[in-house]
């Protein structure tokens, strides 16, 4: 490393460059081009405005602020003293003129005044508006400097007070020159093929990957570079595509590989209490015919809520453990574990079949079923001889990637059953190998009316009334007052038995979180903490830190960095919203079931973030019971949890809430079939609204379908990080360059680019064999 480097590591650190050749992938911020310059003010003027501009024309005066205001002061003018300094530049172009005024690097043009008036001057800029009239006019006025004449310059981003973005151009072009051997081995490293494989594959229009990067930080013409950027993205996709690819790909393992009974399937299918829809029957076939393959099963099951993904994985689940292989069902909330294993039971009652919650220690014997929460995962870290032969997650957007991928050992077969789809799978099944099958068919006829409704007095009237005419009709309700947090209690595991090394490893965690800490706690005594988020641990500490999500989600991105040595030692648990939050949303959720109990007087159920786990589970069998009709909830009964003859749901400040979480809470209504109305009830009136969450809930009036809204979920937030092992599910992951966010449209036209290429070129050799 040359000592220009070693001097300035650490600042460039900041930048999340840590090698000298990350230099030269880390793209510059904008190009200014500099090739040729207009020459007329009306060229200038007849941009768009906000566009930038490069002209040369005659500089005719400058001058200062204060000597404008002192003319005027001696013409008995008014002249208020201005509240910053400016300058006033007169330009011309020999028939036309022009005053621009800039508030910037006055010193630069207090020494062209001396020298240059009467000259041509190079200058950039923007056109902007004159807000005095309302007309065009030119700001950021900026000299530009004789060697940035008839070249285009490219411009980094610095970080202020750290560093310049001179300095990081002026470091780019020491990393141009004793380092892009390092940068072409990163990038082939990363890719996983030859240099040649890459120029051909993504048509680079350039001799050598060098010749790129070279052309990326230093273009000739407006051409090159824009050659140069439609092949760093075309590069990108084809990263995008083989990590999709890698992270789907499994080994083969002939332990895998189960045969098929079909008498057992036939068997099985008859015993079911409800008769397969023609894509049930087709989903079942997929998963079993997968368990036949020596190469272990990665499929995605598509199904839209109320479509029934439970009986297409559960006939397979109950196919497997009849053969005497291990099952587990992995869900992300209690309820729903409870009412899927008693569901299963219930089917098919000789299956030996135990339900894993926080706490559940007992001994499972071989070719049983578990179904739970992520407390399975602990159970099987205790049990690493039952080995899993199927593995399903059902509505995998409420679990971490690390948590699902934990039980995909080499001979797991593994089902992600979801009615939305994370960005992160999509990507995998329409780039990867990842397989998927579609439910698209609904076993009942229904029809669900979605409303936007804006927080004003007579559109919530409106709702209340529908909402009260159903109950008096006999049908049941429910209201959700979302459980929505600024900050959060983040849990983590400290893997150490010594108290003082404990607190040395939460002093670091909390400087690089920048998180307060609550409580430090052994874990014989952490079981109360951990009951909200269902894990437990059996050795250590656990530390309980409070902040915001969004910087959390930053800090998982780069843990081993931020946190060096010390990160081996923590294991993130969960997180969940503080206790005061907690107790503002029962006084609401208690204040508005007051008002219902005056209309149905004992016949309002109540559900709220400080609710116990066995309150939860009785308060849903109330009201499948029929003995309640109103229910007042928070998000709880989102996720896949049935309530019988619920006609109706509204959902309080809907804006706080995104899609897929409305999506699944709407799946609630006429679970059995029918009419149903879903009101999503607005924090403000819908003008006053944030224009992103507006899109977001008018994604609910438009789509219907589950599976639309995973894919116009995905354009819009990207599928995160591709990688086998990745935590990011959404958000547009860097691609082989930072600045260069892999996006889906992209990805899709590669493949189709690519596709074309391979007809051209097939037609090509036939046509050359043809006699």
């Amino acid at each position: 490393m040359t000592d220009a480097f070693k001097k300035m590591m650490w600042r460039l650190n900041t930048l999340d460059i840590e090698e000298p050749w990350e230099l030269l992938i880390n793209l510059p911020q904008y190009y200014d081009d500099f090739t040729v310059p207009l020459k007329s003010i009306p060229a200038v003027m007849r941009l768009d405005l906000g566009a930038t501009f490069y002209a040369a024309l005659k500089l005719v005066g400058v001058k200062h602020s204060d000597t404008i205001r002192a003319e005027k002061l001696a013409k008995g003018m008014l002249a208020p003293e201005p509240k910053r300094e400016y300058m006033r530049i007169d330009l011309s172009d020999g028939m036309r003129s022009i005053s621009v005024f800039t508030f910037s690097k006055l010193k630069e043009w207090e020494y062209a005044q001396t020298g240059s008036i009467g000259q041509i001057i190079h200058v950039s800029g923007k056109v902007t508006l004159d807000k005095r009239d309302e007309s065009k006019t030119l700001g950021n006025l900026e000299l530009v400097p004789v060697g940035d004449r008839n070249r285009i310059v490219a411009r980094y981003r610095g970080k202020p007070g750290v560093i310049q973005p001179s300095k990081v151009a002026e470091l780019t072009k020491i990393a141009a020159l004793n380092y892009p051997q390092e940068a072409v081995e990163h990038m082939l490293d990363e890719l996983g093929v030859d240099e040649m494989t890459v120029l051909t594959h993504c048509r680079i229009p350039f001799n050598s990957l060098k010749h790129l990067l070279m052309t990326l930080h230093n273009p000739r013409l407006p051409d090159d570079l824009e050659k140069a950027m439609q092949a760093a993205r075309r590069l990108n996709a084809y990263y995008g595509i083989r990590k999709a690819m890698a992270a789907t790909k499994r080994a083969p393992n002939p332990d895998a590989a189960l045969p098929v009974d079909r008498a057992l399937i036939k068997a099985l299918v008859e015993q079911h209490p409800y008769t397969p829809t023609p894509d049930q029957r087709r989903a079942i076939w997929d998963v079993i015919q997968d368990f036949s393959q020596e190469t272990p099963m990665d499929r995605l099951l598509s199904a839209d809520v109320g479509n029934g993904k439970t009986l297409a994985y559960g006939i397979p689940s109950a196919y497997a453990c009849s053969l005497g292989k291990n099952v587990v069902i992995m869900l992300p909330t209690e309820p729903l574990a409870d009412q899927v294993a008693k569901n299963i039971r219930k089917w098919y009652p000789s299956l030996n079949i135990h339900l894993v919650t926080a706490g559940f220690n007992a001994e499972v014997a071989e070719g049983s079923m578990l179904i739970g929460t992520t407390a399975i995962l602990s159970w099987l870290k205790k049990n690493p001889h039952w080995k899993v032969f199927f593995a399903v997650t059902d509505e995998q957007q409420k679990m971490g990637t690390v948590q699902r991928e934990s039980i995909s050992s080499l001979g797991t077969h593994v089902l992600e059953a979801t009615a939305t789809p994370i960005p992160r799978t999509m990507a995998q099944t329409m780039f990867g190998n990842k397989k998927i099958t579609v439910i698209k068919d609904c076993p009942v006829k229904k029809s669900i009316q979605t409303q936007l409704i804006g927080n004003t007095i007579p559109e919530k009237r409106i709702v209340m009334d529908l909402l009260y005419k159903r109950v008096a009709a006999g049908d049941r309700v429910a209201l959700i007052y979302p459980l929505v947090a600024e900050q959060k209690a983040f849990f983590y595991h400290v893997k150490s038995d010594d108290l003082k090394e404990a607190e040395k490893i939460c002093a670091v965690l909390k400087k690089k979180s920048g998180f307060s800490v609550k409580n430090l706690t052994v874990h014989t005594e952490s079981s109360e903490m951990l009951a909200g988020i269902d894990r437990t641990i059996s050795e250590g500490y656990v530390v309980e830190l409070h902040g915001e999500d969004d910087a959390h989600n930053r800090l998982t991105k780069r843990f081993m960095q931020k946190l060096g040595e010390v990160a081996v030692s923590l294991e993130y648990l969960g997180s969940q919203v503080d206790e005061d939050l907690t107790l503002r949303n029962q006084k609401t959720i208690l204040q508005g079931a007051a008002k219902w109990e005056k209309l149905k007087p004992n016949r309002v159920a109540v559900i709220h973030g400080r609710s116990k786990r066995d309150e939860k589970t009785t308060i849903i069998d109330l009201m499948n019971a029929g003995e309640a009709d109103v229910l007042l909830a928070t998000t709880l009964i989102e996720i896949g949890v049935d309530i019988a003859d619920l006609r109706a749901l509204g959902v309080i400040d809907a804006d706080h809430l995104g899609a897929f979480t409305l999506h699944q809470l709407r799946g609630r209504v006429a679970r059995n079939g029918g009419e149903g109305d879903f009101f999503m009830i607005a924090s403000s009136p819908l003008d006053d609204l944030d224009p992103v969450a507006l899109n977001r809930l008018n994604l609910l009036v438009k789509y219907t379908s589950g599976d639309d809204i995973a894919l116009y979920d995905m354009e819009q937030r990207g599928f995160g990080n591709l990688a086998s092992g990745g935590k990011s599910q959404k958000g547009f992951e860097n691609g082989l360059f930072p600045q260069l966010k892999l996006s889906p449209s992209e990805l899709d036209q590669f493949l189709r680019e690519m596709e074309r290429d391979l007809r051209q070129a097939r037609a090509q050799k036939e046509g050359a064999l043809a006699p």
